[in-house]
């Protein structure tokens, strides 16, 4: 989990979105074939995203980045390409620096050594933390966006198609 700054103050999801991406969302058609008003909706959603996940360390929560929101992490990705934008964007909106920190190796099989023994409670724990995302998300971005991260997404951006239109 990011350490939680001592002080900070999130701004409005209003804010968070106006920050104009126009660099990063051309870098991200040149490396994932989509076209141009998608990825512009797509680094929207990315912004969405992460004053999320400011929201939620406030909370002393931790979201995580799932196969259905896989496109948006891919956005966040070229977004931290823009280190001086990104860093900018993140001090402005947030008060910190939002780092993006996947899964460690050690952690993964932590949680595999933790879980292997019974797999229903792995089953039951991912569930019960999906069904928790999901809620958050709901609570603080509406249905639309909810149903639109893990339905739609998840049927537009699987990892196949993923793969297949990420260039290089």
């Amino acid at each position: 989990m990011q350490k939680s700054p001592e002080i900070f103050t999130v701004c409005s999801l209003e804010q968070a979105l106006q920050f104009d991406g126009t660099d990063v969302i051309h870098r991200f058609v040149e490396h994932v074939n989509t076209p141009l008003i998608e990825a512009a909706s797509i680094f929207e959603e990315m912004k969405k995203w992460l004053w999320l996940n400011c929201k939620a360390i406030a909370e002393g929560k931790q979201l995580k980045v799932i196969t259905p929101i896989s496109i948006i992490d891919e956005m966040w990705h070229t977004f931290i390409l823009f280190t001086e934008d990104y860093e900018q964007y993140c001090l402005s909106n947030f008060g910190f620096f939002l780092h993006h920190r996947p899964p460690r190796h050690s952690d993964k099989v932590q949680y595999q050594q933790r879980h292997e023994s019974n797999p229903d409670l792995l089953v039951a724990f991912k569930r019960k933390e999906l069904t928790d995302q999901i809620g958050f998300t709901y609570d603080l971005l509406g249905q639309e966006t909810a149903q639109l991260w893990y339905g739609e997404f998840s049927n537009r951006y699987s990892p196949e198609r993923l793969a297949e239109i990420t260039r290089g």
